[in-house]
């Protein structure tokens, strides 16, 4: 139920702040003329600049979560044997409660 509402957070502030980006994306992954999902490629690089350099939740979970997030990606490395979804559950589920945290103590200052 938490990791629910966490992305729905998350994607209602990028939808927000990145409504072109944002729809453009999601308008060629749904394309069903797009056969060649890698052609939406140009839509999910404006995306994601968008989202490093223009919403704020993003920053302050990077920021505030960079151990837990690093632990994460270390888990996700080690992984040798294409299993990571259940070998690093542990370490995704601390970096979401961390994120609820952010999102949670952002609130509340704001």
């Amino acid at each position: 139920m938490a990791s629910r509402v966490l992305d729905e957070f998350i994607i209602k502030e990028v939808a927000k702040t990145c409504p072109e980006s944002f729809l453009g994306f999601h308008k060629c992954m749904d394309d069903p003329t797009v056969t060649d999902k890698s052609e939406c490629s140009k839509y999910q690089k404006d995306l994601q600049e968008c989202i490093k350099t223009k919403v704020n939740v993003y920053h302050n979970i990077e920021a505030k979560c960079a151990s837990v997030i690093h632990n994460y990606q270390d888990c996700l490395a080690l992984d040798n044997e294409g299993n990571s979804s259940s070998k690093c559950y542990s370490q995704l589920t601390d970096l979401r409660a961390c994120a609820l945290a952010v999102i949670s103590n952002d609130q509340k200052n704001a």
